[in-house]
């Protein structure tokens, strides 16, 4: 299940690049966790959509950012979050209920 439909959120779009954990850990043999992999697949696409260079991005620290809870009630920052998360981060499970959004 997506993270978009456990939130209730209409799913209009695909998701890109997403393989169920099952199939996920059967095939995956890399050396780096799953989120790394993700990271070193995305990185060059991320940083041009950022309009970031790899010095730039180098150069960030977390005071540039300015972070900030995200209410459920806020339906277009919730979906924006989890296709983030879908992205990047997501294993395949999620808890009953979301407690906490934040974002930058």
């Amino acid at each position: 299940m997506s993270l978009l439909k456990f939130m209730g959120i209409d799913e209009t779009t695909t998701q890109t690049g997403y393989i169920p954990p099952h199939e996920r850990f059967d095939k995956y043999k890399g050396d780096k966790c799953w989120q790394g992999h993700l990271r070193e697949l995305h990185r060059e696409e991320d940083l041009k959509n950022a309009l970031l260079t790899e010095e730039d991005a180098a150069a960030l620290r977390t005071s540039d950012f300015e972070f900030e809870y995200i209410p459920k009630t806020d339906k277009p920052k919730c979906k924006q979050l989890i296709k983030f998360i879908e992205r990047h981060e997501w294993l395949g499970k999620m808890p009953t209920w979301l407690t906490h959004r934040f974002a930058w």
